[in-house]
């Protein structure tokens, strides 16, 4: 017997099946006749994997084609166009997908804003929302504006402004604590007393800017003094705050200079880094493996103190997620053995740490870890500024360096002072190196590799001074006098930079013999270049071997 089972506009044809019922060996309906398409007859529960009548072959969920309780034909939601419904729904499904990631991007992107935007955020978000809880402090503090600011302080919510959506750490917390009551400190003595915390205004917040003008203030202190300030105010309800640039006679005051314009590495200031290791080695192995950790990775100094090393080995990269600047994770490629070898050195010392974690003694909190660090390193062998010139930073720039000039092809990092990369070459290298560091921004590669802008407007400045210099009037008769017909350049000093030692400087032309004449005459042209530059005479050798690097000055 078959049975035409029509499903929507679909017909397909169902085999009757015959034979007894599968659904009760044992029991009472066993060898009862089976429907059509069953294996069960109506009195016995369906099995677990058996299939209702009419149930669709290519809807795995069930919800396809299914016989409605009257009898009568189910509705199909297979129009053929898959077995995961039709093609409108499935772009509607993907089109969802594709509005949900934009989302998540555009909220990555706002978290991460600085500067005006950031403000425009906060003022959104905060304006006003520490009315309420200032009043009721007011009762019971009245007239102390101090005690009510550090209540507030001490149990409002603080989110942080940057990186991912949290609270703002402790010590950002006590950082705006400091600063506000710094700022409330000092009104009294400007004559400009505030009795309870809502009365501070932006009168007052100009008369403090206008006093730490005056007295010479910082760039950094001026700015963070406005981040606590300008947040107090518009938490009290008054969003329309100057910007900093307008609360300053001089705007360029508050300009921070984040470039890096010296070397400060192991290898910059003539130091035995491999000596220095073996020394702290000798004395505490795990914090000689964060130090070469942080020369090897240019990881930050609570990155390494921190680091879970079974958990960040990737094979071919570390996966950095603890102690990361705003809790994000980067990843830091393995490109040599000498990395491998460091890698697996810490997975052994980690191996007895709690969570794998590099610590010197598995009791430690973070605190603790950072301040052994700290006394290891910079007090016990003396890396610091005083003692050495540098500070455990220095390893990280020294990393940041050294993976520059691999990623340029042999190319000097601009802070070096060594052979510049072409800009497309260096812009490409900083954009790959950024990530690296855990940055988005690749202009911080200024804050450890030095701005390329400025070192070439420095070299370009110095080839124009040499040359303005031989071609004044007075000096070049001097040469002419002398039997000079041509300077040029050669070498480090060709490309513009000021020369150390090694730079030289060939004349061309005929000397006069006298020994008293050229000392002068070499005196004249040491003064226009440098004192390093060593001059000599220009032979046909010499230029064929340095014209690719000459620059002509006479």
């Amino acid at each position: 017997m078959n049975c035409n089972f029509l499903c929507g506009s679909s017909q397909r044809e169902v085999p009757a099946r015959s034979g007894v019922c599968r659904g009760d060996r044992v029991g009472e309906h066993a060898g009862d006749q089976l429907q059509p398409g069953r294996k069960t007859c109506d009195n016995a529960k369906p099995q677990a994997n058996e299939r209702t009548w009419g149930q669709h072959d290519k809807n795995p969920k069930g919800n396809g084609h299914q016989q409605q309780p009257n009898g009568k034909p189910g509705k199909c939601n297979d129009t053929g166009n898959g077995k995961f419904g039709n093609k409108k729904n499935l772009n509607k499904a993907k089109q969802k997908r594709l509005n949900q990631e934009e989302a998540r991007r555009e909220a990555s992107a706002k978290r991460n804003r600085s500067g005006p935007y950031l403000l425009e955020d906060l003022k959104k978000k905060e304006t006003g929302i520490a009315v309420e809880q200032l009043i009721l402090l007011e009762q019971r503090l009245r007239g102390n504006a101090l005690e009510q600011w550090k209540r507030y302080v001490n149990d409002a919510s603080l989110p942080a402004q940057t990186g991912r959506k949290r609270e703002a750490g402790f010590r950002t917390r006590g950082l705006y604590r400091e600063r506000v009551i710094t700022a409330l400190k000092l009104l009294p003595k400007l004559g400009m007393s505030v009795g309870n915390l809502r009365e501070f205004s932006v009168t007052h917040l100009k008369a403090l800017y206008a006093h730490w003008e005056e007295h010479g203030a910082s760039a950094a202190t001026l700015q963070n003094m406005y981040t606590a300030l300008f947040r107090l105010l518009v938490r009290l309800g008054k969003p329309n705050v100057p910007l900093l640039k307008d609360l300053l006679k001089d705007p360029t005051r508050a300009e921070r200079n984040y470039v890096k314009e010296d070397e400060f590495t192991f290898e910059a200031l003539g130091h035995d880094k491999f000596a220095f290791f073996k020394k702290v080695e000798a004395y505490c192995p795990i914090t000689a493996c964060q130090c070469r950790l942080m020369d090897a990775f240019y990881m930050r100094r609570k990155e390494a103190v921190m680091c879970h090393p079974l958990e960040a080995d990737r094979g071919d990269h570390l996966w950095l997620t603890h102690g990361t600047k705003g809790g994000l994770p980067r990843a830091v490629p393995i490109t040599t053995e000498r990395q491998r070898e460091l890698v697996e050195e810490a997975k052994k010392l980690s191996g007895g740490a709690r969570k794998g974690v590099l610590k010197a003694h598995l009791d430690y909190n973070i605190q603790q870890a950072l301040d052994h660090f700290n006394y290891v390193v910079g007090k016990k062998f003396g890396l610091n500024m005083k003692t050495m010139g540098m500070t455990p930073r220095g390893m990280r720039q020294g990393g940041i360096i050294r993976r520059y000039k691999t990623k340029t092809s042999g190319y000097d990092a601009p802070v070096t002072g060594g052979k510049l990369a072409p800009k497309e070459i260096h812009d490409r290298a900083t954009r790959e190196i950024a990530p690296e560091m855990g940055h988005r921004r690749t202009s911080v590669f200024a804050s450890y590799g030095g701005s390329y802008h400025r070192e070439n407007g420095k070299r370009n400045r110095y080839l124009k001074d040499v040359a303005a210099y031989f071609h004044d009037d007075e000096v070049s008769a001097q040469l002419r006098s002398a039997g000079i017909t041509r300077l040029v350049l050669l070498e480090d000093a060709a490309d513009g930079r000021k020369p150390d030692t090694g730079s030289v400087c060939a004349w061309e032309g005929h000397s006069s013999g006298n020994p008293a004449e050229d000392a002068q005459l070499m005196d004249l042209i040491t003064r226009g270049v440098a004192n390093a530059v060593v001059v000599v005479e220009l032979t046909p050798e010499l230029w064929a071997k340095s014209a690719a690097r000459s620059f002509e000055c006479f």
